[in-house]
């Protein structure tokens, strides 16, 4: 997979003018655009804040226990953001969970069935944005198994 970084400067100019990439220094390669300033399509690479609140299904709930009790002291937001991926293609995270000083886990919660395209939209969003720690987090025959990328 090529990103917007491997490309020889001159290209990258003119890519990121196509796909009106700004950048902004919040995170490198991306922009953030709160959801309230936004009138157009949210450009591939930004994250925009989740405007409505999302029910957490049982999965979930389970693993947000887990997280509070592996990061008492951390700050977890469920369905915190979502990541724009490319046109009309983007990637809500279950959690994000927020480390003193300032480690970011993204988290994401499956049951024993996974659609293929929620694995996708995860690979994708873990490579454009790789100043987080993606965690892939699925509960499959009574037992958890977990996967890092950073």
């Amino acid at each position: 997979m090529i990103t917007l970084n491997d490309l020889p400067p001159h290209l990258r100019k003119q890519a990121e003018e196509q796909l009106h990439v700004k950048r902004v220094g919040l995170v490198s390669g991306a922009t953030f655009a709160p959801v309230e300033n936004q009138k157009l399509a949210p450009s591939a690479g930004t994250v925009t804040k989740e405007k409505r609140s999302v029910q957490l299904n049982q999965t979930e709930k389970r693993f947000e226990l887990i997280l509070k009790l592996r990061h008492p002291n951390a700050i977890i937001r469920a369905h915190p953001f979502r990541f724009n991926l490319g046109f009309k293609t983007s990637y809500l995270p279950d959690f994000a969970v927020v480390e003193p000083p300032k480690k970011i886990i993204i988290v994401e919660v499956k049951g024993g069935h996974v659609f293929e395209d929620s694995q996708v939209k995860f690979r994708a969003a873990a490579q454009i944005f790789q100043e987080f720690t993606w965690l892939w987090a699925q509960y499959k025959n009574e037992k958890w198994t977990e996967t890092i990328f950073s």
